[in-house]
């Protein structure tokens, strides 16, 4: 079975490629290959690790006004070179499923997938019209509509779709175990930046507008107003790193702030951390809040994120009205009070990779009836 995964890019600091992945590295294989077609060659890519693993990674021109036909050409072109290849196309970008279904399924595609990581179009007025009317009906092209989460599901496909047989809910599920709290590795993640007794506020993500850089920055300075002995590790990397870095100089946090870069040890991080912040703007089902959960670590996000993520009572959502509410609750927080019993709950909640790539990969088979 050939399964085609599109998505916008394979950079490791994307929350969805980051999902995809942790399906990619965890289903069983000796039956299934796994090719990704892209429209963004990132510098931290997974290219590598899909190579190894059997599969392929194929880089297209981003479909826009300017070069939708020449987009388009392109598609075809892969298509017919790979006629009757696909079996199933899943598509992870939702603005290009209606470009790429035609064509899939007129070079032998028999499933397609459209898979929803957001609650919002965008957090752009303009580019959420855009989105949306680019996006209208895209339940009527798609065989199958997955969603991270029920609110994702309605807003991208409409109330009716979650009731459909059409609607999968996919969760954004992780290896529980890479994330559990050690303090064998949090001593020596601690050692590894030189931290001692500091109280550590961990931020992990893209270096862009909608993870808001800024108000985590803010939430930091308000914090030193009551304890002095803070340390904040910002986890990632991205297109705003350099803005980020001119905004910790202006407000003289440099002593303050620790940038990792992107990170393969994000259990450890978390491990060393004492509390976690995600005050986005926009999210779908982030990730990095399973993570952080199964850590057990106290983990504070905006009331923007969908409530679903609040699988454990690890996590709080908190209004983006004032970062001193933030601070608030951050100078509240017991160093190194990390819970031990949050893997069980995620586990029942469906969010084990293991269970999850099983699932779902018994649903590809279902579809082509292959036994």
């Amino acid at each position: 079975m050939n399964v085609l995964y599109v998505l916008s890019s394979l950079n490791q600091s994307s929350g969805i490629a980051n999902v995809a992945m942790n399906y990619f590295r965890n289903f069983d294989k000796s039956n299934l290959t796994i090719d990704f077609l892209c429209f963004y060659h990132a510098p931290s890519n997974y290219d590598s690790e899909v190579f190894s693993a059997g599969g392929n990674v194929f880089y297209f021109e981003r479909p826009g006004i300017f070069s939708y036909a020449k987009s388009k050409n392109d598609i075809k072109n892969f298509f017919r070179e790979h006629a009757d290849q696909y079996q199933i196309v899943h598509c992870h970008e939702i603005l290009v499923s209606r470009l790429i279904f035609p064509i899939a399924r007129r070079y032998g595609t028999k499933v397609c997938i459209t898979h929803a990581h957001s609650d919002k179009f965008s957090n752009s007025f303009f580019k959420s019209i855009r989105n949306r009317i680019i996006s209208h009906n895209l339940s009527s092209i798609s065989d199958y509509c997955f969603a991270c989460s029920k609110k994702s599901g309605s807003v991208i496909f409409g109330k009716k779709i979650l009731n459909s047989k059409k609607f999968r809910f996919i969760p954004n599920s992780i290896c529980l175990s890479d994330f559990c709290f050690s303090e064998e590795m949090r001593l020596s993640k601690r050692a590894e930046f030189g931290l001692t007794n500091e109280f550590v506020i961990c931020h992990i993500g893209r270096f862009s507008k909608l993870k808001n850089h800024s108000f985590v920055l803010s939430i930091l300075k308000e914090c030193l107003n009551k304890n002095e002995n803070l340390k904040l590790l910002l986890v990632g990397d991205g297109e705003l790193k350099d803005h980020v870095s001119q905004e910790i100089k202006d407000m003289c946090l440099e002593n303050h702030v620790i940038m990792t870069g992107n990170r393969g040890d994000i259990g450890g991080l978390l491990s060393a951390s004492d509390v976690f912040v995600l005050p986005s703007l926009i999210e779908g089902f982030p990730v990095v809040t399973l993570e952080a959960q199964a850590n057990g670590l106290p983990t504070l996000v905006s009331d923007t994120l969908t409530t679903e993520i609040m699988i454990t009572d690890s996590i709080t959502m908190l209004s983006l009205e004032s970062p001193s509410i933030w601070a608030d609750h951050i100078n509240q927080i017991t160093s190194n009070t990390h819970k031990t019993d949050n893997i069980q709950k995620l586990r029942h909640a469906g969010f084990d990779i293991k269970l999850a790539s099983c699932d779902l990969l018994k649903f590809y088979c279902k579809q082509l009836e292959i036994t």
